[in-house]
């Protein structure tokens, strides 16, 4: 007779703060290509992440309401997980920079690393892992390679009458909404207001894709206008950058 195979074990962690819980089912469509999913843990401030908290199949820990308590908890407990070597895979659903050394130390313990983020990862974490799924971009594939470019795709505005937008990232059509939401006769919406907006509604911290939120506008001058620098400066999308969305 012959022996059962061996189950890869994966043991998953999210940052419920950074990845919202619309994308509960991707994950575990991930983990279950991966392996046996034995660990499913979501950390954050639990007065913040109360969708993940609905979300079935997920235990929900909760790190406070300190700066960077979530990125910390997380690391101290992965860490922790790899002394046992009971697992063979680790993923970390999370687009911010800041678990690009954890990932790098965890394979060099022989450990797979598995990445997923949205399309604003920044390339360090990114080329950290092993693999690196992008959320929110379609049907994930079982066997989708290491992204070597991370930089996020952006409006292309051909020379024709009637200007194309091409895979337009899912980050500025998170921002065109609200800025649609809330703008009045054009004018756009405060830039301090949207930022403060994103944060609530889509757990999106700017600081992991560029400096503040100017300059990440100012980075894509076909799909956004600006007022000059100043407290109550606004933002307005443009129509033609997002032409066929």
């Amino acid at each position: 007779m012959t022996s059962a195979m061996r189950i890869n074990k994966v043991a998953v962690f999210v940052d419920g703060e950074n990845i919202a819980a619309d994308h509960a089912a991707e994950i575990d469509r991930i983990s279950r290509e991966l392996g046996d999913a034995v660990i499913r843990r979501v950390y954050g401030n639990a007065q913040r992440i109360t969708k993940w908290d609905a979300t079935p199949g997920y235990r929900v820990i909760h790190s406070g309401s300190g700066k960077n308590a979530t990125d910390m908890l997380i690391a101290i407990d992965v860490m922790e997980l790899a002394q046992t070597d009971a697992f063979e895979t680790i993923l970390i659903a999370s687009s911010d920079r800041d678990f690009t050394h954890l990932a790098l130390r965890l394979r060099e313990r022989m450990l797979r690393v598995i990445g997923a983020g949205g399309p604003q990862a920044p390339d360090a974490f990114r080329l950290a892992c092993s693999q690196f799924k992008t959320l929110g971009a379609g049907v994930v594939k079982a066997n989708a390679e290491i992204v070597k470019v991370a930089a996020p795709p952006v409006a292309v505005v051909p020379q024709a009458a009637k200007p194309v937008a091409v895979n337009i990232a899912e980050l500025d059509c998170q921002i065109r909404a609200i800025i649609a939401k809330n703008s009045k006769q054009g004018r756009g919406m405060p830039i301090k207001d949207l930022a403060a907006a994103m944060r609530k509604t889509h757990e999106v911290k700017i600081t992991d894709l560029a400096a503040n939120w100017r300059a990440y506008f100012t980075s894509k001058p076909s799909l956004y206008d600006l007022d000059p620098k100043g407290d109550s400066a606004c933002v307005r999308f443009k129509n033609a950058g997002f032409a066929g969305v």
